[in-house]
């Protein structure tokens, strides 16, 4: 028993120790990491950082402010703007942390004031933020046309003019808000002219708060967001993704 009890304690011991190292570690990066904030933060002191975070790279550390990134070094001496990118591979390492960082899934959204279509069993989902004036979204639509089992929740983002916010507002107010943005997007028959309560600002709220610039901005149901027209054969595959 004396023998027992004796591992036992080694063992809470070892366990202890090691959560410590962890812990250690941890803090330390945390350390790091502060140090950043508060030699930004004396420069800045009108930015709010949302978060620092160590780069792969020595002495090289990644800002979040907002939806943007920027980087600096420990001392926060220089502040740079634009891709990060992997010599080797090429990588836009930028767009991987933002492409992170963007991700929500389709039930964070508010899909109540979507329009939304569904096709087949409307098994596979995306919510797609569009211009009822844009092509590329409506290329996007004949794509999402071609496709099957997918449900479409739209959320009206018109940032192109003037009409596409009247457009948009038609479509949303529809007796038939579905196939009024099919009969638009598909076939080019305008709906007509109607007003209503509408979520139209609320949407371009959100849009604005994602960092979303430009129509289409499709949302995949594993959170990953691709903005721009894309044909059957990239689409189908993103969305099997869950």
């Amino acid at each position: 028993m004396k023998q027992l009890w004796g591992k036992a304690l080694f063992g809470v011991a070892l366990l202890v120790a090691m959560v410590g190292q962890a812990q250690g570690q941890a803090s330390e990066e945390s350390k790091q990491e502060q140090s950043v904030r508060t030699a930004f933060e004396q420069f800045f002191p009108e930015i709010e950082l949302q978060a620092v975070k160590a780069t792969v790279f020595p002495d090289l550390y990644e800002l979040r402010v907002g939806r943007e990134l920027l980087y600096t070094n420990g001392k926060a001496e220089f502040v740079l703007q634009g891709a990060l990118l992997e010599s080797k591979t090429r990588k836009d390492l930028t767009e991987e942390s933002l492409q992170e960082m963007n991700k929500m899934a389709i039930d964070e959204f508010p899909l109540d004031k979507a329009i939304k279509l569904v096709k087949g069993d409307g098994s596979r989902q995306v919510v797609v933020f569009e211009d009822p004036n844009c092509p590329f979204c409506k290329r996007m639509h004949k794509t999402l046309d071609e496709v099957s089992n997918v449900t479409i929740y739209s959320m009206m983002m018109p940032i192109l003019s003037a009409d596409s916010r009247v457009k948009a507002e038609s479509l949303w107010c529809a007796d038939d808000p579905a196939a009024a943005l099919n009969d638009w997007m598909l076939r080019d028959k305008a709906p007509a002219a109607k007003t209503c309560d509408h979520p139209l600002d609320e949407l371009l709220a959100l849009g604005q708060q994602l960092g979303i610039r430009g129509t289409p901005a499709t949302y995949f149901a594993n959170g990953q967001m691709i903005s721009g027209w894309l044909p059957a054969d990239k689409l189908n595959p993103l969305l099997d993704q869950q």
